[in-house]
Order: structure tokens, then sequence, then C-alpha cells
């Protein structure tokens, strides 16, 4: 079932609260959005574990300058939902500065 405008907006509460702490690159702030499970899904590497990407960024290998992410759509299943939305993020990785969309 599609979600209200109410739900809406609080998984866009949550995805701006984990925006600006990527963008602090605090990894405690960062660990505080995400789920002991949670992994980073890329084209170019697939799965990267949660402990992969905080151990770059608390090194300093991985860092963000910008990320915003538009929440789309909501369906609610119960006490599961399904999230889509379309985003951007800047950053460096090593020494390479970069922007990627997600959509």
């Amino acid at each position: 079932m599609t979600a209200d405008a109410g739900v809406l907006r609080a998984f866009q509460a949550l995805e701006d609260r984990f925006n600006d702490a990527m963008v602090s690159n605090d990894v405690r702030r960062i660990t505080q959005c995400i789920a002991d499970d949670w992994t980073l899904v890329t084209p170019e590497k697939g799965p990267i574990s949660r402990e992969a990407i905080l151990h770059a960024i608390a090194s300093g290998v991985l860092t963000h300058d910008s990320m915003t992410k538009q929440v789309v759509r909501a369906s609610v299943y119960g006490d599961m939902a399904v999230v889509t939305g379309r985003g951007s993020n800047t950053g460096t990785f090593l020494t390479t500065h970069g922007t990627s969309w997600i959509e």
C-alpha cells in the first residue's frame, strides 16, 4: 500500500539525517543512522560492508562534500516498507573527486 504524505515526510527526515551524518564524515554520527547489517551496493564493487565503509571514512580515504536524496515513494507492508527515491553526492575516494547520482 502506497504511503501517505506523513509517512513520506518521516522517511525523508531519516534520509536527511543520514545525509547530514555522511557529509560530516563523522563515523559516530553515521553509525547512529545505519543498522549493524547495513551494506552499500555499488556498480563498481558490488556489496561493501558497513565496516569497510566506516573504516574508509575514519581513515580519510572516503569523504563526502554533499549528499542529497529525495524520497519519491514509500509502500508500507505491515511492519516493513519499500522506499524509493533519487539522490546525488559528491566526495573524494582516495585522491579522486567525483559525483554520483542515485536513482
